[in-house]
């Protein structure tokens, strides 16, 4: 389905309807994960511009583990495509008032560790809010030891290359140990309790009431197209 956003016609029609449902439901600001196509996703600022909707618009980035015709060709090519749907947010709400640019590597795995440095980095430069996956199933898990095996955690992972902070959202965060939990805190970082996408893919639920009593931020999201 991400693949035929390439297709303008397409991506209008899905992204209104998502904007359309969402404020219909009372949500007046969603932070969305977009796809890799950047006039794809400046159109999703668009009409969450036009409809009024608060949002953080994140265009996709990921240089490995996913199809040849769908993903960045490199560390530079997923910074300057992120570049372009920074500029673009930003020619339509100066301030950021209503439209926030959300830097999202799509999760650890998908990223090589150049790219994941790329956008720490440009996450230092610009001070934007970074948003991304972590720990939703046991599977993953595993692909992030054997892909960072340097890396004490996958929490770790982020960590390293500056992509943990008190403007970083993680979705899911159903297998933390406490160690991650401990370092999520101590960075600020805030979690995304997806509870319909972990149900219906039997990932498992966060703790969320042991996370709130860690005193880390949780966030209601949906992680479902």
């Amino acid at each position: 389905m991400e693949a035929s956003f390439s297709s303008l016609a397409r991506a209008r029609q899905v992204y209104n309807r998502i904007v359309d449902r969402t404020l219909s439901h009372g949500t007046t600001t969603a932070a969305y994960y977009a796809t890799v196509h950047v006039p794809a996703t400046n159109l999703l600022a668009d009409i969450c511009h036009a409809k009024h909707q608060r949002a953080f618009i994140g265009r996709v980035c990921m240089d490995t583990m996913s199809p040849p015709n769908y993903r960045d060709t490199s560390p530079e090519d997923a910074v300057a495509a992120t570049r372009a749907t920074i500029q673009h947010i930003t020619s339509l709400d100066p301030s950021h008032s209503l439209l926030i640019p959300i830097i999202t590597p799509r999760f650890a795995p998908s990223c090589t560790p150049a790219c994941l440095s790329a956008l720490g980095r440009l996450h230092k430069e610009t001070n934007l809010p970074i948003q991304t996956h972590i720990a939703e199933n046991h599977a993953e898990l595993d692909l992030v030891r054997r892909t960072f095996p340097s890396h004490p955690s996958y929490t770790a992972v982020y960590d390293d290359h500056g992509l943990l902070g008190p403007r970083t959202v993680l979705a899911h965060a159903v297998h933390l140990s406490p160690a991650e939990v401990a370092l999520i805190r101590a960075r600020g970082a805030k979690v995304s309790h997806c509870p319909a996408s972990n149900t219906a893919l039997t990932s498992g639920a966060a703790k969320v009431r042991e996370l709130l009593l860690e005193d880390i931020t949780i966030g209601l999201g949906t992680d479902v197209s």
